[in-house]
């Protein structure tokens, strides 16, 4: 396979636009901050309001995305009640190295991420 066939990575922005589009299909509501400048530091990407009264936050990471210690000070912080915050990764290799850095916080694929929206499990 040539560089020139060899499929691209989702980017971030990519990521987000499909979760949006997933969270939007159920009726619910999707917030992205577009520019951040004045927002506190390593507030998740996208804040979500289920419509059966859950909220979700998700911080999404590209192929070549890191966690910072401010964005899992605050998905720790979110997932100490009754809400959920995720770390979205495009795949299994980028989730397991950020899960073994940082594991006190929820690390899902992207795709799991989908599939969890769909079908209502373990949100």
């Amino acid at each position: 396979m040539t560089a020139a066939t060899r499929p691209r990575p989702a980017t971030e922005a990519m990521l987000q636009k499909g979760l949006i589009a997933a969270v939007e299909a159920l009726s619910a509501r999707a917030y992205h901050t577009t520019y951040s400048v004045g927002s506190d530091r390593g507030f998740p990407d996208l804040t979500c309001a289920l419509p059966d009264g859950r909220k979700l936050w998700f911080e999404v990471k590209g192929p070549n995305g890191r966690l910072s210690p401010a964005q899992v000070a605050w998905i720790e912080a979110l997932n100490a009640g009754d809400t959920v915050a995720y770390v979205v990764w495009p795949d299994h290799q980028r989730m397991d190295s950020g899960g073994e850095r940082w594991p006190s916080v929820p690390h899902r694929t992207y795709d799991e991420i989908l599939r969890l929206l769909q079908t209502g499990d373990d949100l």
